[in-house]
């Protein structure tokens, strides 16, 4: 196995990967359709089940004139990783190998569509959330004992407010329903996960 050059490789993860380096050496950075279409076949041999391969007992070259080297364990992506540069924006095919989950740490690694509408869904939160704090604190009315009368004009009694009597009865029942939740009600984790979900695929943010 010449394992530096693209031939020497069986794996088609690995061969993906330094398909899109040797790219880089020879014409630069991958045009925006050559990453798509790149990532997308990384996608998809995720999504199957393919790793990058491991060999076991195996004859490695470092180049045409070098002599082999039987080893026991040969790992190219950690043995050798500098026969896999991740240049330009190539690392994106990496990253859907990987599919490493997104986390606010690892925010920056993603591509800037999807950073961008990240950003923008969390700030629409915080605002929706600051909108709707007063209203919650001026909805929020202690129910109160009244004074029902019956025809003759007496009292019946105190009651509390819509269980017995009929005019505050009417009033409750003819409330309006409550709103369905906003997205500002959202707890922090949720919506943390919500961007988690919608990180993948990267194709759909490039």
């Amino acid at each position: 196995m010449f394992a530096g050059t693209l031939m020497g490789f069986s794996c088609p993860v690995l061969r993906l990967l330094k398909g899109t380096s040797s790219h880089y050496w020879l014409d630069g950075p991958l045009s925006a359709t050559q990453e798509h279409a790149a990532v997308r076949i990384a996608e998809l041999l995720h999504a199957a089940g393919y790793k990058p391969a491991a060999y076991e007992h195996v004859y490695v070259a470092g180049g045409a004139w070098d002599l082999p080297v039987l080893m026991p364990t040969f790992e190219p992506l950690k043995d050798c990783p500098d026969w896999f540069p991740v240049l330009g924006r190539s690392r994106y095919v990496f990253a859907a190998l990987q599919q490493q989950p997104w986390t606010p740490a690892a925010h920056a690694a993603f591509p800037a569509v999807f950073q961008a509408a990240a950003r923008a869904l969390l700030l629409s939160a915080r605002k929706l959330a600051q909108q709707a704090a007063p209203a919650e604190s001026l909805g929020a009315q202690p129910m109160e004992e009244c004074q029902s009368t019956d025809a003759s004009g007496s009292s019946s009694g105190s009651s509390r407010l819509g269980t017995s009597c009929t005019g505050c009865r009417g009033m409750v029942e003819a409330a309006p329903a409550r709103p369905s939740p906003s997205l500002g009600e959202l707890p922090p984790e949720l919506l943390l996960h919500v961007l988690a979900l919608a990180a993948y695929p990267l194709t759909a943010w490039l």
